[in-house]
């Protein structure tokens, strides 16, 4: 029911928070030098948790690993 798609994009090493992205729509990108930044190196793996934005605030976070 909203007029448009936003998103928060938490990325974690392990339980510590790295790094959030926004998306103003359903896709977002993680630059490889940001991946250096925050993990000394381009992970095999990391988890991500996905909040979309309301004019409410967050909605309740989705977790997922990505595989590289």
């Amino acid at each position: 029911g909203e007029e448009s798609e936003a998103y928060d994009i938490e990325i974690y090493d392990g339980a510590a928070l790295v790094r959030t992205l926004t998306s103003e729509g359903p896709a977002a990108t993680y630059p490889r030098a940001d991946q250096l930044v925050d993990f000394g190196g381009v992970p095999a793996e990391f988890d991500v948790l996905v909040y979309q934005r309301t004019t409410y605030g967050r909605g309740i976070g989705a977790r997922k690993t990505i595989r590289v």
